[in-house]
């Protein structure tokens, strides 16, 4: 009997969704600022993964904080221009990286 290769990351701690900014359009065809609806884009399952000190470094020297850090399955490609919401609560994308040996893609969160 052989033994198991390694341990499977689960991604049960909760579902991502991450949504578009869409600009609102006045009935004359001009674009009202401020104003937006939000698209959904895609939705994921994701496990839950530590903020690191480096990625808190980063973040502080741009003044921002890192809230949240999560794994998707699969290398997906996810614009950090996009929002991301998960129970209940909206944050943008700081950062996002493919990691390749773990087929998984790593997204730093900040709430908004």
């Amino acid at each position: 009997m052989k033994k198991a290769s390694g341990i499977v990351p689960v991604y049960n701690h909760g579902v991502v969704a991450f949504q578009e900014k869409q600009k609102w359009i006045g009935k004359y065809g001009t674009v009202i600022h401020g104003e937006y609806d939000l698209k959904e884009i895609r939705k994921y399952w994701y496990r839950i993964i530590g903020v690191s000190s480096e990625e808190n470094f980063h973040a502080h020297s741009l003044e921002k904080q890192v809230d949240l850090r999560i794994a998707v399955r699969g290398l997906v490609d996810i614009s950090s221009s996009w929002l991301a919401v998960t129970k209940g609560k909206h944050y943008s994308i700081f950062r996002v990286y493919q990691n390749a040996k773990r087929n998984e893609t790593e997204i730093s969160l900040t709430e908004v």
